[in-house]
This record gives C-alpha cells, structure tokens and sequence, in this order.
C-alpha cells in the first residue's frame, strides 16, 4: 500500500488526495456527465474496464465487478495489482487543479 504519491513534484498523501476528490466530486460529475451517473448518492464514473465509485466517504475502483482497489482516510488499498497504475493515475488526475482546466479546454 502506498501512502505518499508525487504530484507535481511535491509528495502528497492519499488523505489529501481523497479530501480533494471529495470537495470536488459534484463538480467532477458535472464535467464528466458523458461517461458518468449518479446512484443514490453515489457517482459512478465508466471507464471500460473500469468502474471508479465516488461515495461519501472513500472512492472504490471496480473491475469486473470486482473490487480492485478503495482510496479512503486510511490511504490507497490495492487489491488488484494489474489495475494498480491506472487506479493512481485516476485518483491523481481527479485530484489535479489542471483536471478542471484540461476537460474545459478539451470541449
């Protein structure tokens, strides 16, 4: 399990990056409307094999309906190893200032 994570080349904690997510998770539905839906509560972004879970509390990744990995207050969790670049790529991406920016620009 990693706790710390390079991001802009300074060392973030994956508590920080779940924070992040999770202020901004109305917004992040809102730009990602096209491959993304909200279940009680729950925005589920599709990204073929992969399912990201923006809950109340932690975000789940999901492939094949199988849970490969759980950001929470307790870090990132991997339980797939196969998935476990594109799941920190995807938390960092969705935590990025420049996340907003680029999806705005790229419409």
């Amino acid at each position: 399990m990693l706790l710390i994570f390079y991001l802009d080349n300074r060392t973030v904690e994956w508590e920080e990056i779940l924070r992040t997510i999770l202020e901004r998770r109305y917004a992040i539905k809102h730009i990602m409307r096209e491959i993304c839906e909200e279940r009680q509560g729950c925005i589920i972004i599709h990204d073929n094999p992969l399912r990201i879970e923006l809950r109340e509390r932690e975000v789940y990744f999901i492939v094949e309906d199988e849970i490969a990995g759980i950001l929470s207050e307790s870090g990132l969790e991997i339980m797939n190893t196969q998935a476990e670049k594109e799941i920190e790529y995807w938390c960092v991406a969705l935590s990025s200032p420049g996340f907003k920016r680029y999806s705005i620009r790229k419409r």
